[in-house]
């Protein structure tokens, strides 16, 4: 599971930063630019990307809704025309009657 490789990432960090200090080497460590990690053009960029969905996916249902209901009264006028063209017609007689069983 993924507590197994964290304790073994672990126990693999404290034997190289022992071996380290047995060796007297320098612990240390690389500066972090400015703004996090990722510097600040890595940490501001989720900003704009959740911006910009944000905007986009309510714009998007919108015009995927509105398609949907143009289909939807489209196929409702198609059904009604022909319901009523079907009662329109004369009344089809009923089928003859079958044997009896008996």
């Amino acid at each position: 599971g993924q507590g197994g490789r964290i304790g073994v990432v672990r126990s693999a960090g404290m034997v190289l930063l022992r071996m380290m200090q047995r060796l007297r080497l320098p612990l240390r460590c690389a500066k972090a630019p400015p703004g996090g990690a990722g510097g600040k053009a890595g940490g501001e960029a989720w900003k704009k990307y959740a911006s910009v969905a944000f905007f986009t996916v309510p714009i998007g249902v919108t015009l995927y809704l509105g398609d949907w209901q143009r289909k939807r009264y489209s196929w409702k006028v198609d059904m009604i025309a022909r319901r009523e063209k079907s009662l329109a017609l004369p009344p089809v007689p009923p089928p003859p009657p079958g044997p009896r069983e008996g």
